[in-house]
């Protein structure tokens, strides 16, 4: 007895593939590789998945979030050391501009 095919579509196969691929407009894209993928036979998808374009694409797309991701964490260091420089010298600053308008 031959198997049923399950239906399927453009949503239920998107949904297969979290954070890989969007849909819009019925037409299924690679958020990596910015290209339509037809959706309705699976193994045309998993080939995508698996082709060499698509994991340079992804392998490329994480290491810029990583020189991102430190690059924020850089200069979040260098904003927390100049307030603290700050808060060291401030009431130093503060004394100093007293005394002279006193004078």
């Amino acid at each position: 007895m031959p198997k049923k095919q399950k239906t399927s579509s453009v949503y239920t196969r998107c949904n297969e593939y979290k954070d890989i691929f969007r849909v819009d407009d019925n037409v299924l894209f690679c958020n990596h590789c910015n290209i339509s993928i037809d959706w309705k036979c699976k193994s045309t998808v998993d080939n995508h998945c698996k082709s060499q374009k698509h994991i340079f694409n992804v392998r490329s797309q994480e290491e810029s979030q990583n020189k991102t991701q430190q690059l924020t964490l850089s200069s979040t260091q260098t904003v927390s050391e100049s307030k603290n420089n700050l808060l060291k010298t401030g009431p130093r600053l503060l004394l100093i501009e007293v005394s002279e308008n006193i004078r």
